[in-house]
């Protein structure tokens, strides 16, 4: 039978085609079983601590500035010619509560006291006399108004008389004039009095004016001894012996000696932490650090100031603390005005809160722990505040127990095998 090259060609194709795959299917159905070798399971070496709850209340590090209480500025109230100055008047000598800074001269008022005290007695002397003016004329007018009262008696009895026909019309016109004398006289006396009490008051005005003087006199000589109102360091002294000064002139600067403030900027988280736990920022003592050479001086301080707004640049809150000296009353040092602090304030109090490190923290929420089978177990916790670098969290699921990872890393997941050492 025969078959044409085409018919040939495809047979001898699907034969190699069909020998093949059988070949394959033999080889694949009589080679031997292979055992994949069991890979061991990834360990990760982590660190790990064990919080115990506790109630901490933190310390929170801010930076501020040490400011004089008060510097107060001398100037004169009077002018004169300085006769005498403290021993050591020159920048930074310290001066006491009442000791003498300088003294001018006090003749020209003591001078003009003298004057005043002349004039005053002389103006007594007039008062007096007017005083005893106006009882004589009180007196006097009693009398005149008296006899007033018996002319006009006497003139209105004559009237009578005349219509009667017992007397003559010249008795009763001697009768009249009387009469009038005596009202002109009265009305006289008493002109004479009013005019008298005008010039006991101007008198009196005149003796008041002059005890001011006196007083301002008396003044002035207290004001040519200028002392220091406080314990305190001159500063910039602008005056010498035989020097002549003006009234305003600026003598000196005096910086209070004993108390010092502190302007600091606490956060305005701290600010609601604080305001929060409804507890007081007012008198909240403040811990201060001065660094002197390579020491670090402490300070106590109290806060005794609020700003009473948020400051624009920082976003917190300015606050004030002052230093008290019996507070500090140990130190020997003390804090010059521009010292550049280091200020400590206390936190409010948390209760039941557990301290980790800030790599314990995942997303904000998670931390890990490991447990009996040293495998990963995650806990959602609250980070309530800060101490220092560490966080202060709350998690019902935590005891004292537990073991805290602390060693941060990507792969950190549930369930992970891990082997911890302790911190």
């Amino acid at each position: 039978m025969n078959f044409s090259p085409r018919i040939v060609t495809i047979v001898i194709g699907i034969s190699i085609v069909l020998i093949t795959f059988l070949s394959v299917l033999y080889m694949k159905n009589t080679a031997p079983v292979v055992k994949a070798a069991k890979q061991n399971e990834k360990k990760y070496f982590v660190t790990y601590t064990q919080g115990t709850k506790k109630n901490i209340r933190p310390k929170v590090t801010f930076y501020g500035k040490a400011m004089p209480r008060r510097i107060l500025r001398f100037s004169s109230e009077i002018k004169g010619f300085v006769m005498q100055t403290m021993p050591q008047f020159f920048s930074g000598s310290y001066v006491k509560k009442g000791q003498v800074i300088i003294r001018l001269d006090q003749r020209d008022y003591q001078n003009q006291l003298q004057r005043h005290i002349i004039t005053l007695e002389e103006s007594e002397g007039t008062y007096k006399d007017y005083e005893a003016q106006i009882a004589q004329k009180e007196s006097q007018l009693q009398i005149e108004k008296e006899q007033k009262v018996i002319a006009e008696r006497d003139y209105q009895r004559a009237i009578s008389l005349l219509k009667a026909g017992t007397i003559s019309e010249r008795s009763v016109e001697t009768r009249e004039k009387t009469f009038n004398n005596a009202k002109q006289t009265l009305n006289k006396s008493t002109n004479d009095l009013r005019i008298l009490k005008i010039r006991l008051q101007q008198q009196k005005n005149r003796n008041e004016k002059v005890r001011v003087d006196i007083d301002n006199a008396r003044r002035n000589i207290e004001r040519t001894v200028i002392v220091a109102p406080f314990d305190g360091y001159i500063d910039d002294p602008n005056v010498e012996i035989g020097k002549q000064i003006r009234e305003g002139d600026v003598i000196a600067s005096l910086v209070d000696a004993n108390n010092a403030d502190v302007d600091f900027t606490i956060s305005n988280t701290l600010y609601g932490s604080i305001i929060e736990a409804k507890e007081k920022i007012i008198k909240r003592q403040v811990d201060i650090f001065l660094q002197y050479g390579n020491q670090e001086i402490k300070f106590i301080g109290k806060i005794i100031a609020i700003s009473p707004q948020v400051n624009a640049e920082s976003g917190g809150i300015n606050v004030k603390a002052r230093v008290y000296k019996e507070d500090n009353a140990n130190n020997q040092f003390r804090l010059l005005p521009g010292s550049f602090l280091r200020v400590e304030i206390p936190d409010r109090m948390y209760t039941e809160v557990l301290e980790i490190p800030e790599s314990a923290l995942y997303d904000g929420k998670i931390i890990y722990t490991i447990n009996d089978n040293n495998r990963l177990t995650s806990h959602n916790v609250l980070v309530v505040g800060k101490n220092e670098n560490n966080l202060l969290i709350k998690a019902d699921t935590l005891t004292n127990l537990s073991k805290i990872v602390v060693t941060n890393f990507a792969n950190a997941s549930k369930n992970l095998l891990v082997e911890g050492k302790k911190k």
